[in-house]
């Protein structure tokens, strides 16, 4: 018969089991997910993972094994004997796993396989051991009942979870003093104390007089155990055993704390972030978001969210470590408090006073540095370029546009849909973090004096307003620069491409794209047709004239040809008159020549100048 135990993920809760191996056989169990299988075999005195030995094992002898993913990629075993890593990033990372236990592949028994404090299978036992019990071997000494109590708390260790019954008339005349109990495996999650004294033994008298105690460290954890070694007092071999212990969970109160004594200066009708250098909470069985921090009583001083500006009584630990929290001064009195309690939904802290004392704030100048960024690009505004600090730590300080650029924007970061959207008042904390920005929206100036802009403003901090500042925004001047490698002749030929090797355009310092490179025509040429190709397959143009336009990435596909109007017997000049045309920088205008040179045994056109003196006839000579 097989047995499937399903499984939570392995990072999430350790897997445990006890095994009572015999001798001369093999058993056989398997960790199985979706993408892999781990084989568990108990042989030839070791515990293998797969081909792996991670632990001895003892005939006849009890061993607790457990299992548990320490990372994404390492699980864990522990046993009595070892503890020993894993690479399994498959095994680790699936989300449901399951034990599959097969008796026909098991000699001895599995007992108690559990996970997250649930038992899942309390006897497995293989056809050679269907009558076999749990420590049935390990006489006179019982493990029973694990040990039960609350997070953080103590108990004793008593009869009922390790109990002594005597097997023969030896062990009957034993006194209680002479069985030794040695800690072989302490408690990972609290300690074994003797009269409140930390030790590392103790007699089986001690635990019946209620004086072992286990103590939990309070830890946010579930499960523990603790490994003895039990020795009798006679010439019996030592034995080992494992006490299981559960721990309750306990809902801990938060522990809300004041850093610092002093109380916190503020600007009269300014603000301050709360941060966790000045508001602490503990809590260690709740997440941040879960508990809250509620108002309980607030003089001359109120809280508020950042983002909305909105006063708030209640507001959560996250918020804190987000920093989105800040006090406000009402500007009604120098000295303001407010009273706070944190809750977790069960229970709450001790109230915890925040002082205020309202002072005289001072903002100076750190940089001013202005910006310089090419025509329609944008450029972040960064604590490099704009840079004011308070005299207070942590005070909020703005700035506010009273004169807007002529030729751009300037844009912040919005919180609900992280773009940039054009806005007038911003804080140090979006420059620091990146989130302002100046961006160029204008065509693009042609005179020297539009090369620059600026934008004024002040600087605020509680009630303090400065004068005026300017920064300056400076245009990075671009270029256009036109090259003819080869002259354009028709050599005996009325049509020919014009190729990027007769026309080429080029931008710096920024370097535009081909097709954002137009090369407008103000002038068409005389003698002949420019022509675009709009349909390579079929061979169709269309005429290119006055106003109209093609690009660089034409000339470099080859499609913008020239073509004479009339057969010419004698060499011709034409031209176009053009300016290049990008999305920052216009050229001013330019001329391409072209050149046409018929073929050497044409009929040619001569034409010569003659000389008539006055009242006097010449002859005329055809050649």
């Amino acid at each position: 018969m097989s047995v499937l135990l399903s499984l939570i993920a392995l990072t999430t809760s350790p897997l445990q089991f006890d095994y009572l191996p015999t001798p001369q056989h093999v058993t056989q169990l398997h960790l199985t997910s979706a993408a892999k299988n781990l084989s568990l075999q108990f042989r030839d005195g070791f515990l293998y993972a797969d081909a792996i030995p991670v632990s001895k094992s003892v005939v006849n002898e009890m061993m607790t094994v457990s299992m548990k993913c320490v990372s994404p990629v390492s699980l864990h075993f522990a046993t009595p004997y070892a503890n020993s890593l894993v690479y399994s990033p498959t095994l680790c990372q699936a989300g449901n796993l399951a034990l599959s236990i097969d008796d026909s592949q098991i000699h001895g028994c599995i007992f108690d396989v559990s996970q997250n404090a649930k038992i899942l299978a309390e006897r497995v036992c293989g056809h050679d051991s269907k009558n076999a019990t749990k420590n049935a071997e390990k006489g006179p000494i019982y493990v029973a009942e694990p040990l039960e109590l609350n997070e953080g708390g103590s108990i004793p260790i008593q009869w009922k979870n390790v109990y002594f019954m005597a097997s023969s008339e030896m062990e009957q005349k034993l006194s209680h003093d002479r069985i030794f109990f040695t800690i072989t495996e302490s408690a990972r999650h609290g300690e074994i104390r003797v009269d409140d004294v930390i030790t590392s033994s103790f007699t089986y008298a001690q635990l019946l007089a209620r004086r072992v105690i286990y103590r939990h460290d309070g830890s946010e954890t579930r499960e523990d155990r603790l490994g003895v070694l039990c020795e009798l007092g006679t010439s019996e071999q030592p034995k080992s055993y494992t006490l299981k212990i559960k721990i309750n969970g306990v809902n801990d109160a938060p522990r809300l704390q004041r850093v610092g004594e002093e109380k916190l200066l503020i600007a009269s009708k300014g603000a301050r972030i709360l941060t966790p250098d000045i508001l602490r909470v503990t809590d260690s069985d709740d997440r941040p978001e879960r508990v809250k921090i509620q108002v309980v009583e607030a003089h001359g001083v109120h809280l508020e969210l950042q983002q909305s500006s909105q006063k708030i009584s209640e507001f959560t630990w996250k918020q804190i470590i987000d920093e989105v929290v800040s006090i406000v001064d009402d500007g009604v009195t120098d000295m303001g408090r407010v009273r706070l309690i944190a809750r977790d939904g069960e229970s709450r802290s001790q109230v915890v006073v925040l002082e205020t004392q309202s002072t005289k704030v001072d903002v100076k100048l750190v940089a001013n540095t202005g910006v310089r960024l090419l025509h329609h690009s944008s450029v972040v505004i960064t604590a490099r370029n704009l840079s004011f600090e308070a005299s207070i730590k942590d005070m909020t300080v703005s700035y506010r546009i009273v004169d807007l650029p002529d030729t751009g924007i300037v844009e912040c970061v919005d919180p609900n849909s992280d773009e940039f959207t054009m806005c007038t008042m911003f804080t140090q904390i979006q420059i620091s973090e990146e989130q302002v920005r100046f961006r160029h929206t204008s065509p693009t100036p042609s005179s020297s004096s539009t090369l620059s802009d600026q934008f004024s403003f002040q600087v605020e901090a509680g009630e303090f307003a400065s004068t005026m500042h300017v920064f300056r925004i400076d245009f990075i001047p671009m270029n256009i620069k036109v090259f003819t490698r080869e002259p354009f002749v028709l050599n005996a030929t009325e049509l020919q491409i014009i190729t990027r090797q007769n026309l080429f355009a080029w931008t710096f310092p920024k370097s535009f794209s081909a097709h954002n490179l137009i090369f407008h025509i103000d002038e068409p040429p005389k003698l002949g047709t420019l022509s675009r190709k709009i349909d390579k397959i079929a061979g169709k143009m269309r005429r290119i004239g006055v106003g109209s336009n093609f690009t660089q990435q034409d000339l470099d596909q080859d499609l913008i040809s020239y073509k004479l109007h009339y057969q010419q017997y004698s060499i011709v000049n034409d031209f176009f008159v053009f300016r290049v045309v990008s999305p920052a920088v216009s050229s001013a205008l330019m001329r391409f020549d072209i050149v046409y040179v018929p073929k050497a045994s044409s009929v040619r056109l001569v034409n010569k100048t003659i000389v008539v003196k006055e009242g006097e006839s010449a002859s005329l000579k055809f050649y």
